[in-house]
């Protein structure tokens, strides 16, 4: 569907109070739960969940990754036409002006984006539904909207990707970038958040010394949807009854180091456990081609479901002994939904021969998740952990 058609449907339609737009497995998964707590305060949602395409591997979900869509939602595709960088500043611009006037019209129309709110689609439901108050529901994107960015680290990741350590010069600028980059957003999330039209339905949400906790309100609803995916089918036919499961990652590249040390720990993981007699399952990420890397006579991989591994986790009868990943979101969102272990790799492979910017982003993802992922500094901490769990 062209974008231009979209906007005339929402335009003709007089009851629709819920946008969605979803990219992945585990953006439908959040958008379900969403919908299920608006349920839960007994919102008739009506409305359309957009499916979007991801710029590398194109459309990766359907209805089949939806639970709670029925006659009301209507499921459609959307070819949306890229925003230049211009026209983003000047809908920001916009919708900081727009955001002060809207509010009080009696139509209330939830638009629910993951990370963020979405401040472009504020001006179009806005232009075309003068009468309506536009309510932001942000859902979970995954562990890269928790991670801790600050000003430094931020402008380092940036140097290095660059691959220099850069001047005086270059880094008052990244830094002046920084601000620029983050003032006007916080300052149009301060007046969502006065104006009760800002609801944060992210996984974690962050407590009064700015450390992550579990988002109570939604998590007994991601608790439900995945119970109700068991119900719905069958997803998967391995047994993860007290496994050990590994994640593999996406990095992109099969050919980096970063891949060829991760893929290396994996195996060693692998041939530990078969050794001692250990079940071990591979759960491939979604677009990962790599799983030729491990020897299926000391374990099982399992790639029947599309589904996230959230979602297969929760419709097992019998769960995991832990799960283990590099830097997955998946470490963050088992731990936190279903109480089971999980542990990151990426503190082992810290003093490994890795770029700079990747060992800044495991820096970082260690440092905003400890406490909810384990982080052993070696092979012989990682076995330690995983004989603690019994």
């Amino acid at each position: 569907m062209l974008e231009s058609e979209f906007y005339n449907i929402i335009y003709n339609d007089n009851e629709f109070n819920f946008l969605a737009f979803a990219l992945s497995s585990w953006h439908a998964n959040s958008i379900d739960a969403t919908i299920s707590w608006l349920r839960s305060l007994q919102i008739t949602v009506k409305g359309y969940v957009i499916i979007g395409e991801h710029p590398v591997s194109g459309r990766l979900i359907d209805r089949t990754n939806f639970v709670n869509l029925d006659a009301d939602i209507q499921l459609i595709n959307v070819e949306f036409k890229p925003l230049h960088w211009k026209e983003k500043i000047f809908n920001n611009i916009k919708a900081s002006f727009q955001i002060r006037k809207n509010g009080g019209g009696q139509r209330v129309i939830y638009i629910c984006n993951a990370s963020y709110p979405d401040y472009n689609m504020l001006n179009i439901v806005e232009r075309r539904i003068p009468n309506s108050t536009i309510k932001f529901i942000v859902i979970d994107e995954g562990c890269g909207a928790y991670l801790l960015s600050n000003k430094n680290s931020w402008v380092n990741m940036h140097l290095h990707d660059r691959k220099e350590k850069g001047n005086y010069i270059d880094r008052l600028l990244l830094n002046l970038l920084f601000d620029i980059r983050r003032v006007p957003k916080a300052m149009m999330l301060n007046v969502l958040v006065h104006q009760k039209r800002y609801i944060n339905n992210c996984l974690l949400v962050k407590d009064d010394r700015a450390k992550l906790k579990p988002n109570k309100r939604i998590r007994k609803h991601y608790r439900e949807l995945f119970s109700n995916y068991g119900e719905k089918a069958q997803l998967t036919d391995v047994d993860y009854s007290n496994a050990i499961v590994i994640n593999t990652a996406h990095l992109g590249d099969q050919n980096s180091k970063l891949e060829r040390i991760t893929t290396a720990l994996e195996r060693r993981i692998i041939d530990y456990a078969y050794d001692r007699g250990w079940r071990v399952v591979v759960k491939p990420h979604p677009r990962e081609s790599g799983t030729v890397f491990y020897n299926e006579d000391k374990c099982v991989i399992d790639r029947g479901s599309s589904c996230s591994q959230e979602a297969i986790i929760g419709s097992l009868d019998n769960r995991p002994k832990c799960i283990i990943a590099l830097n997955s979101s998946t470490l963050i969102n088992i731990n936190t939904i279903f109480s089971i272990p999980t542990i990151g790799l990426a503190k082992m492979v810290l003093n490994e021969d890795i770029s700079g910017s990747e060992k800044e982003s495991l820096k970082r993802y260690i440092d905003t998740f400890d406490g909810i992922v384990e982080f052993p500094s070696d092979f012989d901490e990682l076995i330690n952990s995983i004989n603690a769990i019994g």
